[in-house]
């Protein structure tokens, strides 16, 4: 008979809120305490915003040093967010997980994220 049967009961999912209508002034930054992502194999970031905001990752060993993180080419990873609700998916590269958040629309603006980790 077969087929694959998923016990949605075994998962090993975190759930941190991280910004909750946080507000970022025009051209100000904002972040967060680090996040320990060390028992995530997978990570899901759902961010909204209400203005044109960046979301770089960062990661740490140490939850003090933190860094960003690049593609092969050497830019930064940065995700845009404007006015909308977006879903990202990162590997698990370090023990603390952090969001880098810049507003670059013109006015204030609010933000609101959570990170997700699954073993």
């Amino acid at each position: 008979i077969g087929g694959l049967f998923i016990d949605p009961s075994g998962r090993d999912l975190t759930i941190d809120a991280v910004f909750n209508a946080l507000s970022v002034a025009d051209g100000a930054s904002a972040t967060h305490a680090g996040i320990n992502v060390a028992h995530a194999a997978k990570i899901t970031v759902l961010a909204a915003t209400n203005r044109s905001m960046t979301i770089r990752p960062q990661i740490s060993d140490d939850n003090v040093n933190f860094y960003d993180v690049k593609n092969e080419a050497d830019a930064d990873i940065s995700f845009n967010c404007t006015n909308e609700k977006i879903a990202f998916r990162l590997e698990s590269a370090a023990k603390y997980l952090r969001m880098f958040v810049t507003n670059s629309a013109g006015a204030a603006g609010e933000i609101t994220m959570k990170i997700l980790g699954q073993a």
